[in-house]
């Protein structure tokens, strides 16, 4: 599911930008200071303004981990709505050496209390004039994610081109892998525009995706 794809890949965008820039300063920095070089990154590199009201600890090591209570994001300076708004709670721990082959590998990603909203842009015209009969969509890479827990998620998708706004309510959303080697566990409820919804299911094996031919 498209929407499911853009929750994943907001969150994945996220980690990368607050772990992975922060895993290369020196480890005598404290968490103040930490918080404040993450605040910083996030607005140089999006232009974003974000605040991060309640606790902030960052844990280095082979899996560094975050955590992060009552973050906010603000308009950027041209005034743009940021894609995400508020992080009630938010705990991600990332393994380093998928990283170095290119694979974000989440092992942990706990966030709750969300509030986020996407806009599909309605799609431009070719310069001859024809109307295209296909709405090509960009490939939206997912990060790999072991173990997820979201609780209370809000997203708004808004299409332009349809003139329309879907509202996206995910109550919960659980995915569990078995030490890397089992299937994932997939179980969620939710409503898409008002309309109740229940995931329950799995995938194949983590091993496998991780698997180089």
């Amino acid at each position: 599911m498209r929407w499911m794809k853009y929750i994943l890949f907001f969150f994945g965008g996220f980690v990368a930008l607050c772990l992975v820039l922060v895993t290369i300063v020196l480890a005598t920095f404290d968490n103040d200071d930490y918080r404040r070089l993450v605040i910083s990154s996030v607005r140089f590199f999006t232009g974003y303004s974000v605040t991060i009201e309640g606790p902030f600890a960052l844990e280095l090591s082979a899996e560094p981990s975050l955590s992060a209570e009552a973050i906010r994001f603000d308009p950027g300076v041209d005034g743009a709505p940021p894609p995400l708004t508020t992080i009630g709670k938010l705990h991600i721990q990332i393994a380093l050496m998928p990283l170095l082959r290119g694979v974000l590998l989440i092992r942990q990603l706990l966030a709750e209390d969300v509030v986020m909203a996407v806009t599909i842009e309605e799609e431009a015209e070719p310069e001859d004039g024809r109307v295209s009969t296909g709405r090509a969509t960009p490939d939206i890479e997912i990060p790999i994610m072991e173990s997820v827990h979201l609780r209370n998620i809000h997203l708004d998708v808004i299409d332009a081109a349809a003139d329309r706004i879907v509202e996206i309510r995910l109550r919960k959303f659980d995915i569990d892998d078995i030490r890397d080697t089992g299937p994932f566990f997939i179980n969620g409820e939710g409503s898409v525009s008002g309309n109740d919804f229940k995931i329950d299911g799995r995938l194949g094996a983590l091993t496998a995706m991780l698997r180089v031919n």
